[in-house]
């Protein structure tokens, strides 16, 4: 009975070992050293996040400052919303993840963009326009996603893709990347 528990015990740590190493290790596609993430639950605050974020890149030892709807990695429920691509109706509707971010999310996380353009504050256009990542252009399999159109018919929103960025994970290690859609804060 010992010798069997002993077993039992050496795989278990070999089997934890492996997992941790496995998570510790794992490219997740943004970098998340030296980030600190302040959640902000208070909606004078997020009214403002402009001045906070202002006052906070202002800080000699920031490198970059950023808001978004999400952090990716975090346990928090992910927005979905339904998107239809141009020429489609809408019972070709797809699910996909969103994220509000603005135009130095990319930069904080140190995401890749791989086609394209970012997000820009002083294109009044980009209020329309979006990044998506490579699961989304596979899903919708499109062969040139740049200048491509999305509508959101619950939103009654239509908007245009600018830019693609290399797929990284925004949820558990568990879930495979799905589409996602990063529009403009």
């Amino acid at each position: 009975t010992q010798f069997a528990l002993s077993i039992i015990m050496i795989v278990s740590t070999v089997v934890a070992y492996k997992q941790l190493d496995y998570i510790r290790s794992k490219n997740l596609g943004f970098n998340q050293e030296q980030l600190i993430v302040i959640d902000i639950n208070s909606g004078e605050a997020r009214r403002s996040f402009e001045a906070i974020k202002a006052e906070m890149a202002s800080l000699p030892a920031v490198k970059s400052v950023s808001t978004s709807s999400r952090v990716p990695g975090e346990w928090k429920s992910i927005v979905q919303v339904d998107a239809v691509p141009e020429l489609a109706g809408e019972n070709e509707a797809r699910t996909v993840s969103f994220y509000a971010i603005d135009d130095s999310f990319l930069e904080t996380f140190e995401i890749e963009l791989v086609a394209g353009r970012n997000l820009s504050a002083a294109m009044g256009t980009d209020t329309s326009a979006i990044l998506i990542n490579e699961a989304t252009v596979r899903l919708f399999g499109w062969d040139e996603p740049l200048g491509k159109e999305l509508t959101v018919p619950d939103a009654e929103y239509r908007v245009r893709v600018v830019g693609v960025v290399k797929d990284f994970h925004f949820q558990s290690l568990h879930e495979q990347i799905a589409p996602l859609i990063l529009g403009h804060w």
